[in-house]
């Protein structure tokens, strides 16, 4: 974890983090197949971010963007039981593309 970086961009690191563990722990198929792919791919985006990569910030906000919109699609079709990670998609968007998080990534990640 970089601590020079802001909240909310820790925020989105972590919430990348947590979703890719958690599709590495419970693989599935269909929309949770593709969900897993997506969170994975994010969380390597985080990492390579935390690195200093301005490309890890894309492909992690490339992964946040697929991850709310499959995960909406979930909750419109499962209900309630898909909130939580529609929740945690919505919290991973909301820190990437915060001022400050754009902000620092413009000024800090080559």
């Amino acid at each position: 974890m970089n601590h020079h970086f802001p909240p909310p961009l820790q925020l989105a690191v972590w919430c990348s983090y947590i979703n890719g563990f958690f599709s590495l722990i419970s693989p599935g198929r269909g929309f949770v197949g593709l969900l897993g792919l997506v969170a994975i791919a994010g969380a390597v985006g985080a990492w390579v971010m935390v690195n200093g990569k301005r490309w890890g910030y894309l492909v992690c906000l490339g992964a946040g963007v697929a991850s709310f919109g499959v995960s909406l699609l979930g909750f419109f079709a499962f209900g309630l039981g898909a909130g939580l990670n529609l929740l945690f998609s919505l919290a991973l968007l909301a820190g990437l593309v915060h001022p400050l998080s754009r902000q620092c990534v413009k000024i800090w990640l080559d």
